[in-house]
């Protein structure tokens, strides 16, 4: 299990602009399962939302072989969409 504060946390500490998922599966089925696109999709939300872009998410395999979500266009793409302003407060 994954918790999307526990893998952001050293990201956030380390000023980082992106991030790179990457586990394995031990029974050396590459596919990915509906728990790997669930956490692939909650974490791009997240990582939007605090500007750290989430590069790929990678499931290795046995012999070099491997899954990557972005290679087979599964990245989700989130729809959410901001805009800044910025405020400026006289005291």
């Amino acid at each position: 299990m994954v918790h999307p504060r526990e893998t952001l946390k050293s990201a956030i500490l380390s000023n980082a602009s992106s991030i790179l998922m990457v586990h394995n599966h031990v029974s050396g089925k590459l596919e990915p399962s509906e728990e790997d696109i669930k956490i692939t999709d909650r974490m791009s939300q997240i990582c939007s939302l605090l500007g750290i872009g989430l590069t790929d998410h990678v499931i290795v395999g046995p012999v070099n072989e491997y899954f990557s979500f972005r290679e087979a266009k599964r990245m989700p793409i989130p729809n959410i969409q901001y805009r800044y302003r910025l405020y400026l407060l006289k005291f």
